[in-house]
């Protein structure tokens, strides 16, 4: 199992990062940490999990799961996926707008995609 942490200290928002593992190692991760919310049983029942996006220990959507994470490209659309999720509620919860352009002509949606750069190089950079 990989477990990464990524740290940004200028929105002081971890995310915690969990690939290459199974649904129930994660999950087994998860309440080890503490964390109040699992990918849980019914999602396994619906469908083969690829990833997901889940609150953990502060209730906060800071935690990505992700089944399989290497250098193959083809690997790694899951990961900007569950990325995608966690910028737009990051940006949400720090009131910050993803718009294309805000009404004074700066463009709104900069600030988010900084985000997904820097959570993506930090991410791959421990990706082997």
């Amino acid at each position: 199992m990989l477990k990464l942490t990524i740290k940004n200290e200028i929105f002081n928002r971890d995310l915690l990062v969990l690939a290459n593992c199974s649904v129930q190692e994660a999950d087994k991760y998860l309440k080890k940490i503490g964390s109040k919310h699992f990918i849980g049983d019914e999602q396994r029942a619906r469908v083969k999990v690829a990833g997901k996006l889940i609150p953990t220990t502060a209730d906060y959507y800071n935690c990505a799961y992700v089944a399989k994470l290497d250098k193959k490209i083809e690997n790694q659309g899951t990961l900007i996926h569950e990325l995608f999720h966690f910028i737009v509620r990051l940006c949400e919860d720090k009131g910050v707008p993803i718009i294309s352009n805000i009404q004074t002509g700066e463009v709104g949606d900069e600030t988010a995609a900084y985000l997904m750069n820097y959570y993506y190089e930090a991410i791959m950079s421990k990706v082997k």
